[in-house]
């Protein structure tokens, strides 16, 4: 239930904001938010331009049917810290392989020199 009402939060902002075809939408998890932020776009089948899981986990009960509507344009981008002391080498390649199965091998894996923090100048670069 936690779980949905996150979701119905989020679907409540969502629809506040004025996102039109032409617009470029980005949806951004950090940490934990990676988690909502997958849950999210596969249960509400979200068209998204980018979809940026930064430095979190992807949810274990995920499966690659549900990412089968995104754009091939979509691009699927796993940022974190080489020094993140949340992502061991372990942690590291199941990320990788769990992201490569879910998104077809589209997943980008773009690593900054950094702790477990939100990396502004890796974001402006792959937001563009």
């Amino acid at each position: 239930m936690e779980t949905q009402n996150i979701l119905n939060y989020i679907d409540e902002v969502y629809s506040k904001e004025r996102v039109g075809k032409t617009t470029t939408l980005i949806v951004l998890g950090y940490s934990q938010g990676v988690s909502i932020a997958t849950r999210w776009v596969a249960s509400r089948k979200i068209q998204c331009n980018k979809l940026i899981l930064h430095s979190g986990g992807i949810p274990n009960e995920l499966e690659p049917e549900d990412f089968e509507f995104l754009s091939i344009k979509t691009e699927v981008i796993y940022l974190y810290g080489n020094k993140d002391q949340y992502i061991t080498e372990a942690r590291e390649t199941e990320e990788k392989l769990k992201g490569s199965k879910l998104f077809q091998n589209r997943l980008k894996i773009e690593v900054f020199e950094g702790v477990h923090e939100v990396n502004r100048e890796s974001l402006l670069k792959i937001s563009k």
